[in-house]
């Protein structure tokens, strides 16, 4: 089962500041909610059951910032999920054991603007067991999002 949220706060609502393939090569969607920088610092939830498979070092990658990667399994295959420009590294205790589970309740982390994402949002994409990526919101439900 999947969380209905990504992140929460207050009354703010969500919505995608750039969609699927909403320029060349983004293969994620950006979410933000539409207010300059109320986006900074909300809690990053995992959106179910899943693994830590991957995330950044105490250094943020030049592009990617502090990011985390959980592998959830849906339908019996596992899909690697990432979230992007975080605000600080993701916790050692998320991130120290290899393959440490979470489950909705677990913050991931806070969202900020770290790497070069030239605004306040969360970058999520989703990559198959073939290393394709698809639309996030193919993987979660349309509760998730927002317009």
């Amino acid at each position: 089962h999947f969380t209905h949220y990504m992140y929460r706060r207050g009354n703010h609502a969500r919505h995608i500041s750039c969609g699927w393939l909403g320029y060349a090569g983004h293969e994620a969607i950006d979410i933000t909610t539409g207010s300059p920088n109320v986006i900074e610092g909300y809690p990053i939830y995992a959106q179910g059951i899943g693994s830590v498979t991957g995330r950044s070092g105490a250094a943020q990658h030049p592009t990617m910032g502090f990011w985390i990667q959980i592998t959830y399994t849906i339908n019996g295959t596992a899909h690697r999920t990432r979230y992007l420009h975080m605000e600080n590294t993701p916790p050692s205790w998320l991130t120290d054991n290899p393959s440490t589970q979470v489950s909705a309740s677990t913050q991931l982390g806070t969202t900020g603007d770290t790497g070069s994402p030239g605004a306040f949002h969360l970058h999520l994409d989703v990559t198959l067991p073939n290393g394709n990526r698809t639309n996030p919101r193919n993987m979660f439900p349309d509760e998730t999002f927002t317009h």
